[in-house]
């Protein structure tokens, strides 16, 4: 069974996880107050006030920029892939500072951040973190 791990994080690094999903999911952008993925060739939305899920239309790409300029974000693959899957790194970059940290390592893919990773007013950003266990599925 492939496994999804919907989690958040803060520029300053606190993180928390927003949901466990029982199925393989990817490209989280923040939508208004829930966040929108995609699940095989189908987009959903989760409310973040509710939890509950919705099937949506796919939404257009936006920059990896925060909407107040200040920070960029990046994944970097810090170990060999598995079927897509691999060690990557949450890269932040202080754009004012012009200097770049490692926000958390996790299993991910190329997709575990979506079009729109940041929230509006750029104090959270979302991405998708997957089981160790479940690295060949």
């Amino acid at each position: 069974m492939a496994r999804s791990f919907l989690n958040m994080i803060t520029p300053d690094g606190r993180m928390c996880r927003i949901a466990e999903l029982g199925f393989f999911a990817d490209s989280p952008s923040f939508d208004g107050d829930g966040i929108v993925f995609r699940r095989g060739d189908k987009y959903q939305r989760i409310d973040l006030d509710t939890g509950m899920l919705s099937i949506i239309e796919p939404h257009t790409a936006q920059s990896h920029t925060s909407p107040d300029g200040q920070y960029t974000v990046r994944i970097e693959f810090a170990s060999a892939l598995t079927n897509g899957r691999g060690y990557v790194h949450l890269m932040l970059r202080d754009n004012k500072k012009s200097t770049e940290t490692a926000l958390t390592r996790f299993m991910g893919c190329a997709e575990s951040i979506g079009d729109a990773p940041f929230s509006s007013d750029s104090k959270r950003i979302v991405f998708f973190g997957y089981p160790e266990d479940e690295l060949g599925e």
